[in-house]
């Protein structure tokens, strides 16, 4: 996987590749990356990025023509390669979307700043929005980040196959309760985890995991695809863990 990044902050986005596991992956060749200065393309004795829009309104806009120009002289196309736009506008960012985006060879991403882009880069160049929450930041920096953090948990090699198969979202269910290794707390640990049965365990989790997506997020439980079959494993539990 190669990562090709437009920014007005290029040395904000470096820094997110020099740290812990994302070090490690660029330096085990699992994926690499460019960072491109959008600035260095600006206009004039100021390398001036964007301009007021058409109709009005308040704020700048980043220049189409600027845009372009460092996009053109940077990005590698490909069949098997995206360029996104982060935006509140886009697809939601999910778990099925990382998943696709992840088995392509090369993602194009561009940040925005200020009020956004101009339209028509949007139409030529952009291949698809996407947003990761009904929220707006300042800039398309951070969403970046997010990003590539979701993708490279799926690269080969990235992390270990359990930590991929064991976490929340897997199936359209939210993770179980977990616990470190120590009971000398006034709230003990549930017994069935303690008791070394992992057939036991194994349905723990699974029956708590259910019980965890339906209490606080019923739009992904509605997407579980056994949601009717489940409901007894839910009974189940509550029956277990609390009695009548």
């Amino acid at each position: 996987m190669h990562f090709s990044i437009f920014t007005l902050f290029p040395e904000f986005m470096k820094n997110f590749f020099k740290y812990s596991i994302f070090k490690r992956g660029v330096q085990n060749n699992i994926f690499n990356y460019n960072v491109h200065d959008i600035r260095k393309h600006g206009i004039g004795n100021y390398n001036k990025v964007d301009d007021y829009c058409y109709g009005g309104g308040s704020g700048m806009l980043m220049r189409y023509d600027v845009l372009k120009e460092c996009y053109l002289k940077n990005a590698i196309k490909s069949d098997n390669s995206k360029t996104i736009f982060v935006s509140p506008r886009g697809t939601k960012l999910d778990t099925d979307l990382v998943q696709d985006l992840a088995k392509l060879d090369h993602l194009h991403l561009i940040s925005a700043n200020y009020e956004g882009l101009d339209q028509r880069f949007i139409d030529r160049y952009v291949d698809l929005e996407v947003s990761i929450g009904d929220y707006v930041l300042t800039g398309g920096e951070l969403p970046i980040m997010v990003l590539i953090n979701c993708v490279c948990r799926y690269l080969e090699n990235f992390l270990q196959c359990e930590s991929l198969t064991e976490e929340s979202f897997n199936h359209h269910l939210l993770e179980y309760d977990q616990y470190t290794k120590s009971n000398s707390f006034e709230e003990k640990v549930p017994l069935v985890l303690r008791e070394g049965n992992h057939r036991a365990i194994k349905q723990w989790q699974h029956e708590n995991s259910i019980l965890i997506t339906f209490l606080r997020r019923i739009d992904l439980w509605k997407k579980h695809p056994h949601q009717r079959a489940e409901i007894e494993k839910i009974k189940d539990y509550l029956f277990r863990e609390y009695g009548e």
